[in-house]
């Protein structure tokens, strides 16, 4: 070791720099090179390259700028940290905007530093040394800022903002898992007793589903969440009641209960309830919501760990928030005709672009009206005979007996909440439109950040952004990866707002899956750290034969893919037309066996599209009453 040098000058400290001007780059370069010490291993223009070059040569800090062509240096940051293979990089970010939006998102991405580009030399050598080193440095004007912002704000409360929504029983879940218990012996602690002091097995574990998925919610954070939502979700999928005769349920636990599904073996996925535990007991008790002792849900209350919420809360309100648009046609070219008020469309034919503007809201919102059998019933409606948007919705409500889920589409950006109807309290999915450029210049996030902010915190919102991309791009009017750039930011901009309800919900054609669609859906795909959930457009494929296709061949595809992937899914849009010769019996057939693949394969919801798409001369509406039948009976 040389004597006349510190100790880190025989093993130098490799640096990548990323900035797109180059002057400024042989700047630094030059600084680097010529510092005891330190070495260039690599200079990237793009935020692409950064990424790139970061994996080719995995240096020990990456320098990075963060206004670049083709990525930013934020979403540059979040993929290099993010990467098994460069996990281990410092990202040191150098940038001439002292802004405080650009300091979160930098520290949410995974950087290490934030230094201003008005540094001395000596400073950013210094900072790119403390970086290396494992330690955190930020510009002392930033730091000033986030300490009187700490200041600012009001003590935090004893528990997360999530954990205050488990109802008593919810808490108790938590606390008898975080001791160990089994799933039988918390069954037994939880399940109602009758007169008898016994209950029915099948209860006792759709309860318990019940709540493991609002307490996973509560305690898990959205990338862990994402990689359990099928064990959890498929606590409350249960076989036979192993002969015994369940109690008449309440109201508000209708007859999904009833249903004798095949409960999903923890195993089946590779985690145990062991995992699970000691998962559980680490988060909850770093969150202050178990310490270790056996208190009960009543004295963890009396400790201040919070208000109950709806007791009588389904499991499918919880499955809906755990994971958290459109799909298919046999024209996979699709256009937008214009000139209709449309409240909620589909894409296999998109529905007319609305020129409605907000609907009526006010009034406490009612309880959300929960499906029959797990998933959510929806359609997708459009105004007639001078109706508003809302009359439409008050119409197809009547017709099919309360729909449980709202389609809104935007063809532009999204109208403040809430919105062009007022829902009523039940969730949504909605979607909106913008260009990815306008997307990915920064130009509108204040106001969409500023829309998800103000987001329903009391049922889950499945937002999409430019459902149905497909065909947009191959007539190049915008590049995938420009697409997926801009879901990336929309996806920050929404966590921001920290609402565990909205769910990045991406939405393809059904007929992108098809191998005469030639194409990849990967390529419209932005990543399992950003979409919460798969949403598809598939109606019958079969139509223009004269035949209904087989249900479980129909959605086949879709439902293979969405749990190739592990995500959630849920169809934005499906139907057919009444076939020639058809009164309903069969079309009414084709959507009970839809209804039926759809539900046990797991699906979020299901929107029918219900609409005449008369530029094709195709006319989706349920004018029948057997087909009318079978969706009111599903929605009931």
């Amino acid at each position: 070791m040389n004597p006349d040098l510190p100790a880190w000058a025989d093993t130098p400290i490799r640096v990548l720099l990323a900035e797109d001007q180059v002057l400024v780059r042989d700047s630094f370069r030059l600084l680097i090179d010529t510092t005891p010490g330190m070495v260039t291993v690599g200079e990237a223009g793009t935020g692409a390259e950064a990424v790139h070059l970061a994996r080719q040569t995995v240096p020990d800090v990456v320098v990075m700028d963060v206004r670049m062509p083709d990525m930013d240096g934020i979403e540059a940051t979040r993929q290099i940290c993010t990467t098994p293979q460069t996990a281990g990089v410092r990202v040191l970010i150098l940038t001439t905007f002292d802004l405080d939006e650009y300091v979160y998102a930098a520290l949410r991405a995974g950087a290490s530093g934030y230094l201003l580009k008005d540094a001395t030399a000596t400073e950013l050598l210094t900072a790119i040394r403390v970086v290396a080193a494992g330690d955190a440095l930020l510009a002392p004007s930033t730091t000033r800022r986030l300490i009187a912002e700490f200041v600012r704000r009001p003590a935090r409360p004893p528990t997360p903002r999530e954990l205050d929504r488990l109802t008593n029983r919810e808490r108790e879940v938590l606390t008898l898992v975080g001791r160990g218990l089994s799933n039988q012996k918390i069954a037994e602690e939880q399940r109602p007793r009758s007169a008898s002091g016994s209950a029915p097995w099948f209860w006792a574990q759709a309860h318990l589903g019940h709540r493991w998925m609002r307490v996973s919610r509560a305690v898990f954070p959205r990338g862990t969440r994402a990689t359990i939502a099928p064990v959890l979700k498929g606590l409350h999928m249960f076989g036979s009641a192993r002969g015994e005769s369940a109690p008449e349920p309440p109201r508000r636990r209708p007859a999904w209960l009833r249903q004798r599904r095949r409960m999903v073996s923890l195993t089946a996925v590779g985690l145990s309830m062991t995992t699970l535990a000691l998962a559980t007991w680490v988060v909850a008790t770093r969150s202050g919501v178990v310490d270790g002792s056996t208190r009960t849900a009543h004295e963890l209350e009396a400790a201040g760990a919070g208000s109950p919420l709806d007791a009588d809360m389904t499991p499918d309100d919880a499955a809906g928030n755990l994971a958290g648009e459109e799909g298919a046609t046999d024209d996979p070219a699709s256009e937008d005709p214009a000139g209709e008020d449309v409240a909620s469309e589909g894409a296999q034919p998109t529905a007319p672009p609305s020129t409605q503007g907000t609907g009526s809201g006010g009034g406490n919102p009612a309880p959300a009206p929960v499906s029959a059998n797990g998933t959510l019933c929806g359609a997708s409606f459009v105004p007639e005979n001078g109706e508003t948007n809302q009359q439409a919705l008050e119409r197809h409500d009547r017709m099919f007996n309360g729909l449980e889920v709202v389609r809104i589409f935007y063809p532009g950006l999204p109208a403040n909440w809430p919105g062009k109807v007022d829902t009523g309290g039940r969730p949504v999915i909605v979607s909106f439109k913008a260009s990815p450029d306008e997307i990915n210049s920064g130009s509108l996030d204040r106001r969409l950040g500023d829309w998800f902010k103000a987001a329903p915190r009391d049922r889950t919102i499945w937002w999409s952004y430019y459902h149905e991309p497909e065909d947009n791009i191959e007539n190049g009017e915008f590049t995938a990866a420009a697409y997926r750039t801009a879901w990336q930011r929309l996806v920050r901009l929404a966590d921001a707002a920290g609402n565990p309800n909205l769910q990045a919900t991406l939405i393809l054609m059904g007929w992108t899956l098809e191998p005469g669609a030639k194409r990849n859906w990967k390529d419209y795909y932005a990543g399992p750290e950003y979409i919460d959930v798969l949403a598809w457009d598939l109606y019958n494929l079969a139509w223009k034969k004269g035949t209904y296709k087989n249900p479980a061949e129909n959605f086949q595809k879709v439902i293979a893919t969405s749990r190739a992937e592990g995500k959630p899914f849920g169809i934005a849009e499906t139907g057919t037309p009444l076939l020639g010769g058809d009164t309903g019996a069969q079309r009414a057939e084709w959507l009970r066996g839809a209804i039926d693949v759809l539900s046990r394969a797991g699906a979020e919801f299901i929107a029918y599209f219900h609409l005449d798409w008369p530029s094709a001369g195709i006319d989706y509406r349920l004018h029948d009453e057997p087909s009318r039948a079978v969706w009111r009976e599903f929605c009931s």
